[in-house]
């Protein structure tokens, strides 16, 4: 038995065709698509992957200690500054780019 709709003829679509839960057959090679396509927009947001370190020691004139000292002191953020500073520099130093 089938129930009538109460919004047949008002203008207003009907939606029977639903209630004999047919469902249509799905492509699957949509939907793979479509989650390649959200990985790849939530890739952007994610947060990069860490690049390999090393420590390494220089010895720099007091001055320059001082000088750096005084810029990281002023970060937020109180661990890494000197070294992200150096590390930025001696990039674009020796024209070096890291892959995203």
């Amino acid at each position: 038995m089938t129930r009538k709709n109460p919004l047949a003829g008002k203008g207003i679509p009907s939606f029977d065709k639903f209630d004999n839960k047919q469902t249509a057959p799905q492509d699957t090679q949509s939907k793979e698509s479509k989650n390649e396509s959200t990985s790849d927009i939530l890739d952007m947001f994610q947060t990069p992957k860490k690049i390999e370190k090393k420590q390494a020691v220089f010895w720099l004139e007091l001055d320059v200690i001082e000088a750096l000292d005084a810029w990281a002191s002023k970060q937020e953020k109180k661990k890494g500054h000197k070294s992200g500073l150096v590390n930025e520099l001696l990039k674009q130093t020796f024209n070096i780019r890291q892959d995203q």
